[in-house]
């Protein structure tokens, strides 16, 4: 595990420096991200980083995988996910960078942002047809959800989601003494 933790920290080192370069608003999510809020070490093995950008820098995104290791992939507009059963998409990340001989990937959550709403966007396919489903809430919401003030891991500038987020959504993880 020791290694999974010391690679999981060389790929966030390496994305977090290469966003930040480009000037690519980020936050870390899922599991790693609520990990770094809780300033707690990682503590178990992880297959992929998840990240949310703005849907404007997905083209500047592109750039930061040029003569990499990575695949870069955005399947928007091509996407093979469905609708569920409660309505929401079903299936891989839209846009993701793959690492080249690896089931390693770095997975983007895409949204946007005003002064007074934020919107998580999904691509889907329906019928044949790829359609787009927006989940608006108020911005209030997204600074509950989601640290906008900066916070330095492994010598870069990141933000992250808040493990109060992740917690409430997986509710059988159990919130670390810390």
């Amino acid at each position: 595990m020791t290694n999974n933790i010391q690679f999981i920290n060389k790929q966030i080192s390496f994305i977090s420096s290469k966003l930040n370069k480009l000037n690519i608003d980020f936050y870390i999510v899922g599991a790693i991200g609520a990990y770094i809020d809780a300033n707690i070490p990682l503590q178990r093995q992880h297959d992929d980083l998840d990240l949310m950008i703005e849907e404007k820098d997905i083209k500047k995104l592109e750039e930061v995988f040029k003569e990499t290791d990575f695949s870069f992939f955005d399947n928007r507009f091509t996407s093979n996910k469905t609708l569920n059963e409660y309505g929401y998409p079903e299936g891989d990340h839209e846009v993701y960078a793959k690492l080249k001989d690896s089931e390693f990937h770095i997975g983007f959550f895409i949204y946007y942002k005003s002064s007074d709403t934020y919107t998580i966007c999904e691509y889907f396919n329906q019928d044949g047809k790829q359609k787009k489903l927006e989940r608006t809430l108020p911005i209030n919401i997204f600074n509950y959800q989601y640290n906008d003030t900066p916070i330095s891991y492994l010598g870069n500038t990141i933000k992250v989601v808040r493990k109060e987020l992740i917690y409430k959504n997986k509710f059988h993880i159990k919130i670390p003494d810390g």
